[in-house]
């Protein structure tokens, strides 16, 4: 050991002056071969007249070292290369430019050998963004049709300002850092119904002042002077619905930033069109004779609002307690979908990839692991669906998505990264079900089908901590918790690490006797080592100059056996050879395969999964109302991980965003309306959104997931946004002179028909997005076409009747 250790140091000689030329001093001799090696002197022979060799007492020659992980694609042997993109780059030129290299490479291989891609994210990438410029694409269509009240010449410039609020909104998104992703263009399908509003609100009082007699160039100067403070107003309160959600912290903040950022990029760029854009280009298409506007779409709805609306409005105006009281207890009603919707935190990524991880046991060694891994594949394959097979034996999957990490080398460990021909959000979720019922089917083992999912990563939706210092107590306790998750409704592959315990072998060493033998501690694990894994003592560098290792190692089949240690000898210590076992006795023992530490605390950890079409929060409130029951000892406890423990990161800073949208929006109204009053009147729209958006979220299955959270901040703008067209009109009229019933009546007659045309261009871009049935955004689009609807409905009415009642102060104009 001690000549193979110092063959591989090189120390330099240092330099030399030679008549005035400076020369580098180095030693020769280092080895780089396995002829070499064994030339290399290592004592002298008993007579101590000549020179051993290492050759002389060892085989010196290549190795492989011993194979602790492989893996296979399709049931034939594989070395998986896996890319990883660098950030700020577009995936799938990425994906171009290692095909080409790949086409070039391919060349190269020997007969036999070939390269397959079987995981592309490119190809997600790709189908996600055609199915959002498809949404985009119909979005825009239903955009037009609700627009075809305001004319063919508004309806045309209204158009003509889509583009270039979303070509300013998305320079703005690249400027900022922001890439288009799935998130950012969500963001502008959500902008494109929001962008539209203040070009349709300054359109329409472009077209009435029209219908009233104003030139064109009149109608448009004095329209969208009428109507500035009002869309200055309501793009202030959407930007303050949405900055916040920039500002969110913690993975879950990171993750959805560029949804928020698209938004506000293009409500910024819809405001400075509004205002410039639009009525120029009103002052020359609202030429020649006539008025703007007035098609029938427009009759049919005047008639409605005339027919309908001024009606009941009427009717509300004169039985102001009823209506409120109505609008109250709606409100109160609707907090009774919260526990029927539940709680959620991200959905899962609906991609058509999944992975089965499997564990064979603590002490299960590779031929048993893939014996397992084998019975899986051969389930798997079996499926129709099923497209390709990654199996990694001996170590986790290599890294395939953000939020899920490759485990470390063990030989108990296999993962299997199956790829489907494709996602269908109702087959598949059966098709997972079948194959996880028939995988637990397989014995001997733990095996586990995870579906890849969006958000911060969460290793199981239910895990239970037991915290404490005494093993002992912690491991009996794991054993109680993991009871009580088994018999709670609705979880599955419940998982308690107390439950493996790991048999191994030691080596007593008696101090004593190793003194008496003059061998120490560290000598005589050294020895251990040899017989068994073998003893790394240096490095080489071949003749092309790749390292390697060299290791020395006794005598032994592929793998080391008890056989090797009871023979093996330590020639004449004392006089007498001795056995190793005789110094060494081995002993069996055993204990728990790991022990986790959080704080300095120990900790075991029992997690579980959620069976499919179960709520996770209502699963846990169950585990948890049964842990309660359970009695802990003194210096032992239970908390709770998973995703209520990620739930309270994420959402830890949406308490902070709710309470800042909602002062922001304040603070915008007391700066346009300078009375609390107003202030009032305008907010008190805030909770009518809620009933339409839980009733949304309810009708349609989803939870109050994250997504559905932000959605909910959104709709605080987009509420505000049209109660202030109400409010403001209503204050002009008054201010003119007109009195408060006539002024309220007029305003919420005159004002009705924008809010419902800016409602109906919300509604169309999100239509898209609902009918995807995506569990990432889905819900956030329905959340706001349910409020805006149930909004839209009440607050036409409900706001009339609140102003009536808190009439702010207003100034007559002179």
């Amino acid at each position: 050991v001690s000549a193979l250790q110092s063959s591989g140091t090189i120390i330099p000689g240092g330099d030399v002056d030679i008549k005035d030329v400076r020369m580098i001093v180095s030693t020769s001799g280092t080895p780089d071969d396995p002829a070499t090696l064994a030339r290399l002197p290592v004592g002298l022979d008993a007579a101590g007249s000549g020179i051993v060799r290492l050759g002389d007492v060892a085989d010196v020659t290549w190795g492989q070292e011993e194979q602790n992980v492989f893996g296979r694609f399709n049931g034939e042997p594989a070395a998986f290369v896996t890319v990883m993109m660098q950030k700020g780059r577009n995936v799938v030129s990425v994906n171009e430019a290692v095909r080409t290299e790949l086409n070039g490479f391919a060349k190269e291989l020997p007969a036999g050998a070939r390269i397959e891609i079987g995981f592309d994210q490119s190809k997600n990438v790709a189908s996600r963004m055609s199915h959002l410029g498809r949404d985009f694409l119909f979005a825009l269509l239903l955009v037009l049709i609700t627009l075809s009240p305001l004319g063919l010449r508004a309806s045309v410039i209204v158009m003509i300002s889509i583009p270039l609020c979303l070509a300013l909104g998305v320079a703005a998104l690249q400027w900022c850092g922001f890439g288009l992703n799935q998130l950012s263009i969500v963001g502008c399908i959500i902008a494109l119904g929001l962008l539209v509003d203040d070009s349709i609100v300054v359109i329409e009082n472009i077209a009435r002042f029209r219908r009233e007699g104003h030139s064109a160039l009149d109608a448009s100067r004095l329209a969208t002077k009428q109507i500035f403070a009002a869309v200055l107003g309501t793009t202030a309160t959407l930007l303050f619905a949405f900055l916040p959600l920039l500002m969110l912290p913690e993975a879950a903040g990171l993750f959805i930033r560029s949804l928020p950022a698209a938004v506000v990029f293009a409500v910024l760029a819809s405001l400075v069109v509004a205002v410039t854009i639009v009525p120029w280009l009103a002052s020359h298409f609202f030429t020649g004779a006539g008025p703007a506007g007035g098609n029938r779409v427009m009759h049919g709805l005047q008639r409605v609002i005339t027919g309908l609306y001024r009606p009941v409005l009427r009717w509300c105006m004169h039985n102001r307690v009823t209506t409120v009281a109505v609008a109250i207890a709606l409100c109160l009603v609707s907090l009774g979908f919260i526990p029927a919707v539940g709680f959620s935190l991200f959905p899962k990524a609906d991609i058509p990839q999944f992975l089965v991880e499997i564990d064979a046991g603590e002490n299960a060694g590779l031929t048993t692991t893939d014996t397992v891994a084998r019975k899986a594949e051969k389930i798997l394959r079996s499926e129709p669906e099923v497209e390709s097979l990654f199996t990694t034996v001996g170590q986790g999957n290599p890294r395939v998505y953000y939020n899920v990490f490759q485990s470390g080398r063990k030989t108990s460990l296999a993962a299997i990264l199956v790829g489907l021909k494709s996602y269908d959000t109702r087959k598949t979720p059966v098709l997972l079900a079948k194959l996880r019922n028939d995988l637990d089917k397989i014995p001997g083992a733990h095996i586990e089908l995870k579906e890849f999912q969006n958000g911060p990563p969460v290793f199981a939706p239910l895990e239970i901590r037991v915290i404490g210092e005494d093993m002992e107590t912690i491991s009996q306790k794991a054993g109680e918790v993991e009871k009580i998750l088994r018999e709670t409704p609705g979880t599955r592959n419940v998982d308690n690490p107390a439950r493996a315990v790991r048999s191994d072998l030691m080596a007593q060493l008696d101090d004593d006797r190793l003194a008496a033998l003059g061998l120490d501690r560290a000598a005589a694990q050294q020895l251990v080592r040899l017989v068994f894994a073998g003893l790394e003592v240096g490095k080489v560098r071949d003749i092309g100059g790749v390292e390697r290792t060299i290791r020395i190692r006794l005598p032994q089949t592929e793998h080391a056996t008890l056989e090797d240690w009871n023979e093996t000898v330590i020639p004449a210590v004392n006089g007498r050879d001795l056995l190793l076992k005789e110094l060494a006795p081995m002993e069996p023992r055993s204990g728990p395969a790991m022990i986790e530490r959080r704080g300095g605390e120990r900790v075991m950890t029992i997690s579980a999964q959620v069976q499919e079409g179960r709520n996770i929060e209502q699963v846990t409130e169950d585990a948890q109302g049964r842990l309660r029951q359970l009695k802990f000892p003194s210096g032992c406890r239970y908390e709770l991980g998973g995703e209520v423990e990620s739930r309270v990161s994420s959402f830890a800073g949406f308490g902070n965003a709710i309470l800042l949208a909602v002062f922001g929006c304040l603070a915008i109204l007391i700066l346009e309306f300078k009375t609390f009053r107003g202030m009032l009147i305008v907010a008190s729209v805030i909770p009518l959104g809620i009933i339409g958006g839980l009733a949304g979220l309810w009708l349609a299955g989803y939870s109050l997931s994250f997504m559905a959270m932000i959605g909910f901040i959104a709709l605080i703008g987009i509420e505000i946004k049209n109660s202030i067209l109400l409010v403001d009109f209503t204050n002009q009229l008054r201010a003119k002179g007109v009195s408060l019933d006539d002024a309220v009546a007029q305003a919420g007659e005159v004002r009705f028909l924008p809010v419902v045309l800016t409602t109906l261009t919300a509604l169309g871009a999100l239509v898209p997005l609902a009918l995807e049935q995506s569990a990432l955004y889905s819900p956030l689009a329905v959340v706001i076409m349910g409020g805006s609807i149930s909004s839209l409905l009440l607050s036409r009415l409900v706001t009339p009747v609140l102003y009536q009642m808190l009439a702010p102060e207003v100034k007559a104009q002179h």
